[in-house]
């Protein structure tokens, strides 16, 4: 994919998250289940930084936010980049 085609994509993700409250966390849950066991790395690295974005721009239900902590702590037990990424968003 091209840099604009991402960038696209990215702002759709992150304008489906913040202006319907009621798909906001299916995005959450939808970007964990792409960021677990993603064998590319690039690919994680990219999700990642997404997954902060959406983190600091808006937050899950209250239902699903302790889901959200959990799955994103045990990442962040890891020692590589993306836990790094995560533990960022633990604190966003």
């Amino acid at each position: 994919a091209t840099d604009c085609q991402r960038q696209a994509s990215r702002s759709a993700v992150l304008g489906l998250a913040r202006g319907d409250a009621s798909l906001r966390d299916e995005v959450y849950v939808q970007m964990l289940k792409q960021l677990t066991g993603n064998p590319s790395s690039r690919s994680q690295a990219r999700g990642w930084e997404l997954f902060e974005q959406l983190c600091l721009m808006v937050l899950p239900s209250q239902s699903m936010i302790e889901y959200v902590r959990a799955q994103v702590q045990e990442i962040a037990g890891s020692q590589d980049a993306p836990a790094e990424c995560a533990r960022r968003c633990l604190t966003a």
